[in-house]
This record gives C-alpha cells, sequence and structure tokens, in this order.
C-alpha cells in the first residue's frame, strides 16, 4: 500500500520528535513542519535541520499547516499545547498527543479538540526513537486511534489500537511503570542488603535460575494465580527477609509494603473459601485479591465466591 501525501505537524522537536522526523524523511515523507516553544536555540534548528523539518513561529501556525499533528512534548506541558493549537485546528484535521500525561490529561485533552470537531488518539511509545526512529512500537487509544494508525501505517510507523477511549493507552504505560519502576526499587533494596551479606552473586543466580525456568508471562500468571491460597506463608517469609534487611542495615522500604499487602490478601480468607485449590484463571485471582489493595482494604474486605480451579501449585516463591 502506498502512503497517501500528508502534511504532518510536530508539536515539539526534543528527543522524541527529532527522532520520528529522521526516520519518516527516510521513510520518504517530505514537507514535515514543527513548533518548539524555544525554536530560536541553537540545538533545536540544528535538529531541525538534520531532519529536514521546518520550524514555525506560533501554535496557531502549525495548525493551519498541518494535516495530521503529533504532539511530543513533556507530559507537564501536554494540555497547554493543545490549547494554545486549537483555535487554528479543522474537523478534518487529526491531533495526535504521544507525551506521557496521565490519562485524565489525555480525555482533557480530547474534551478541549472537541470543541473544534478535531478527532483525538491518546499513543504512547513502547520503546526508544533513539533505537526504532519512526518505528518504535505505539499503544494507541480514541476516537482518532484507527486513523493514526491508517494514516501513519504506511510510513512505518508501528502502532496498535488497543481501545476506542482517550486514556486507555497511556493508563497502560503508567500501570506497567508500576512493575517496572517498583522493579527497580525491589531490586535495588534486595541487592544492597545481598552485598551487605556477602552473598549478592549467588542471589543473582538464584533469582535468573527461577525466572528463567518459564517465560516471564508463564511465571506472572502463575504467581499471581496461586497467591490466593498461599498469600499468608509469602508474608510469613517476606517478613523475615525484612528482619535480615533490617539488620543488615538496609530499610526494608518496598519488602515491608510486600508483608502489608500480601498480609491482606491472607486475611480475606481466600484459602479456606477456595479449598486449598487455586483459580482456575489469573482474572480470578485479581478479582478475588482487589479488595485487600483498594483503599481500606483489609481484614473486613471480603473475596467473593470462590473461583473453582486446579490444584494449588506449591513451591519456593
Amino acid at each position: 500500500m502506498s502512503a497517501a501525501p500528508l502534511r504532518l505537524g510536530l508539536v515539539g522537536l526534543g528527543e522524541i520528535g527529532h527522532g520520528l522526523a529522521l526516520g519518516l524523511r527516510d521513510a520518504g515523507l517530505v514537507g514535515t513542519v514543527a513548533w518548539q516553544r524555544d525554536a530560536g536555540r541553537e540545538h533545536v534548528r540544528r535538529r531541525a535541520a538534520e531532519a529536514g523539518v521546518r520550524l514555525l513561529e506560533s501554535p496557531q501556525a502549525l495548525g493551519s499547516e498541518a494535516d495530521l499533528l503529533i504532539a511530543v512534548t513533556q507530559g507537564s506541558q501536554a494540555f497547554e499545547a493543545a490549547r494554545a493549537i486549537a483555535p487554528a485546528l479543522r474537523a478534518s484535521q487529526l491531533y495526535v498527543d504521544l507525551s506521557s500525561a496521565s490519562p485524565d490529561v489525555k480525555r482533557a485533552i480530547e474534551a478541549a479538540l472537541a470543541e473544534r470537531g478535531t478527532p483525538f488518539a491518546d499513543g504512547v511509545l513502547e520503546g526508544s526513537t533513539l533505537e526504532h526512529a519512526h518505528r518504535v512500537p505505539i499503544l494507541a487509544s480514541g476516537a482518532g486511534a484507527s486513523a493514526f494508525a491508517d494514516r501513519m501505517g504506511p510510513w512505518g510507523m508501528r502502532i496498535e489500537v488497543i481501545g476506542a477511549h482517550a486514556g486507555q493507552a497511556s493508563a497502560v504505560k503508567l500501570l506497567r511503570s508500576v512493575l517496572m519502576k517498583g522493579t527497580i526499587a525491589l531490586l535495588l533494596e534486595c541487592l544492597a542488603a545481598a552485598r551487605a551479606a556477602g552473598v549478592d552473586a549467588q542471589v543473582i543466580a538464584s533469582a535468573a535460575q527461577w525466572h528463567d525456568a518459564l517465560p516471564w508471562r508463564a511465571n506472572a500468571l502463575r504467581i499471581v494465580r496461586t497467591t490466593p491460597v498461599h498469600a499468608a506463608r509469602r508474608a510469613e517469609e517476606t517478613d523475615m527477609a525484612r528482619a535480615l534487611l533490617e539488620s543488615l542495615g538496609v530499610d526494608p522500604v518496598m519488602t515491608r509494603a510486600t508483608v502489608d499487602v500480601l498480609g491482606r490478601v491472607a486475611a480475606l480468607g481466600l484459602r479456606d473459601a477456595l479449598g486449598d485449590r487455586s483459580p482456575q484463571t489469573i482474572e480470578a485471582a485479581i478479582d478475588l485479591m482487589t479488595p485487600a489493595v483498594r483503599r481500606g482494604g483489609g481484614a473486613d474486605a471480603t473475596g467473593g465466591g470462590a473461583a473453582e480451579g486446579s490444584e494449588a501449585r506449591g513451591g519456593s516463591d
């Protein structure tokens, strides 16, 4: 499929915008324009020249010239940038925000653009433009997501539409950060204590053996699915680990929180309700345990009906 003529406008020409522009230029897209607040700075002019991008003097000029606008500002600037451009937009255009702004901000942008009749797509990057340029994987949601994929797919952009509502794509990225950034904190806490105990290499090897036994997805599904039955034992073992970290001079912030969460799950009484049998699906397990992590969750929360499932697997995890 050949790419249709397109006048692309970039809201921001930082690292992400520069990477997208370079890749799209190499894919044959010409005539890209951009607006950047500090467009007069030398490094911005250099980036524009490298990518064949024409810098415009105002957000209104960008809104007037481009067919499709891709905002790549910082998340904190996303709404103000959209509001500045909105008066110049038309119903025939498409506005895409690829910033790291929250779902609420993405929905606020959509509402602001609705006054102009301009379709909106909420998008997030699942990688770096330094590595992938314009072919960085992108998740997109919102009323304009399919149009975004249709218009930019022929130019080599890898866009997966995951939902019809603005905020869904940004929710995926932020919620994934809970795991990814939380893992960093857990590793630091664990390995600082392991260094203090003189067993850091052995801890890494042992953990790697466990993680490598199954693909990540299978391991994650298994440990979450079995936690309704094994929460009390896991909380007890983690509390012993907390005491060890304290004795080694490490503040067990993450470990203490883990004991708290697992203790709340154990207090739901799911093991007895399930008859020592784990739920068959991760969805059922999450639904049963969610009362423990809601605000005010604890021993007085109820886990609902027990899910029918297969025999729980024991283990050291």
